[in-house]
């Protein structure tokens, strides 16, 4: 295979499919999804071909590709990264109409922007990308719409396994109402009352799934089932990607308890969180000054506000934002009576302010609170502690939370609204727990690539 830098194109596949796989976390959409990332990269294949093509008059030769497929092994990466940040790897998104075409549109430019930027950054190549790079994008775009088309027609509902439920608990009745919004993650063709009332001649599917009403009586008759089986907490986690509080015992909060305590972050872990947070106020240091003056404009100072929050053990710090809310109370924020939960139109919010949240300028002076080592890049998100009392008494195990350091970014941020509501908290909280029990280096990858589609995308 060949290679650059070290990185050849199977591996860039590799890394991209890894980053997926961990904002999918489902391997029933994880198919799907390989499918679309493979058919991609014919369609780089054919595009790079037909570049090569246009460019040289005739068929490309050996000496030709060797040059080029090593080159192009990078460019791979950007434009498999690229048209994730566009979301084009929500499965949702796998037939082209017109809204879904946009977002292919700014995959292309893109990827065309961080291509130009490769080549002019290392000229040893002897590629400079002009006319042919507009060959290659536009035929990239239309090979990719092909495909997304015919994927549509041919696979969109190959991997989609068919579920059976058998127990009655309010976990099954949650889970199924789940399926119903998000048909592309599995059918549920059935609850049974319990395992007796299965008969494989009649009840077919491709997983059965237990609640935990099913006893250790049971366990002779479900050993005869050659059916895939799942209990129910299972099928939330790999479905859906959390862990319902009510099927967490004590004994399991103990235990998760005493995992997070033995993590601790390597020195290495947190100089590359210094590296990437100074890098990212530097690269967003203009809207930064942007974002200044337009808060000096339209109602002066204060510039920021400083929040307590709880972070990890409980301990509490100051967690900095640009203020987008009008500067009611004395010290310079909108709460004159007390911290409150934000409303979806919250009319406290400047225009200016507005705007800042949409884009999440905003929160970017908290990349000093990752230097300064109150923040990690990803964890739960950090709570006013006004908050975190309410919520403790009304969510059991909420303190698990705080067994890690809050993110700058997190599992239930990408996952799940901003919440307004204990209810809101309460299924925050169960991704949550779903990040403290799975959490890793490539799950945090996915979440950071999440989190940038976000901001692209939103």
């Amino acid at each position: 295979m060949f290679e650059i830098h070290g990185l050849s194109i199977s591996r860039a596949l590799c890394v991209t499919k890894s980053i997926i796989h961990c904002t999918i976390h489902s391997p029933m959409n994880s198919s799907r999804i390989f499918l679309l990332l493979v058919g991609d990269v014919i369609s780089f294949a054919i595009a790079l071909t037909v570049m090569l093509i246009v460019d040289t008059r005739t068929t490309p030769g050996a000496s030709l590709l060797s040059l080029y497929i090593p080159a192009f092994s990078i460019p791979l990466l950007l434009a498999l990264v690229s048209f994730y940040v566009a979301d084009l790897y929500d499965i949702r998104r796998s037939i082209p109409a017109p809204r879904t075409i946009g977002r292919f549109v700014v995959g292309i430019v893109l990827f065309s922007i961080l291509t130009v930027i490769f080549f002019y950054l290392f000229p040893r190549f002897g590629i400079t990308p002009k006319l042919n790079l507009v060959v290659f994008a536009l035929t990239l775009l239309a090979c990719m719409l092909l495909w997304r088309r015919l994927f549509f027609f041919l696979f969109a509902q190959t991997f989609a396994r068919t579920i059976l439920f058998i127990g009655e608990d309010p976990e099954i009745t949650e889970l199924t109402e789940e399926l119903r919004i998000h048909r592309h993650v599995g059918t549920s063709v059935g609850i049974l009352k319990d395992i007796n009332s299965y008969n494989p001649s009649i009840h077919h599917a491709d997983l059965i799934v237990l609640s935990r009403s099913i006893g250790t009586q049971d366990v002779e008759r479900l050993a005869r089932i050659t059916t895939p089986l799942m209990t129910v907490r299972g099928a939330f986690e790999e479905m859906f990607g959390k862990t319902p509080l009510s099927l967490l015992s004590q004994e399991e909060a103990f235990t998760l308890l005493e995992h997070t305590n033995k993590q601790s972050n390597t020195v290495a872990h947190r100089m590359f969180e210094i590296l990437m947070s100074s890098l990212v106020l530097i690269v967003t240091s203009p809207f930064l000054i942007l974002a200044t003056i337009a808060r000096l404009i339209e109602d002066g100072r204060p510039l920021f506000i400083g929040q307590t929050r709880v972070g990890k053990n409980g301990t509490q710090f100051t967690l900095y934002k640009f203020r987008s809310m009008k500067a009611l109370a004395p010290d310079g924020s909108a709460e004159v009576a007390g911290p409150q939960w934000a409303e979806k139109k919250d009319p406290r919010i400047t225009p200016v302010g507005r705007i800042l949240r949409k884009t999440h300028i905003d929160e970017l002076p908290q990349m000093w609170n990752i230097i300064r080592g109150d923040l990690a890049l990803v964890g739960p998100r950090a709570e006013r502690p006004e908050f975190v009392d309410t919520l403790e008494k009304a969510i059991p195990y909420y303190a698990l939370r705080h067994s890690i350091k809050p993110g700058f970014t997190g599992w239930a941020q990408v996952r799940y609204r901003y919440a307004r509501t204990i209810d809101d908290s309460k299924e925050k909280f169960e991704y949550d727990l779903y990040y403290l029990k799975n959490k890793n280096i490539f799950l945090d990858i996915g979440i950071i690539a999440k989190t940038i589609q976000i901001i692209f995308t939103h």
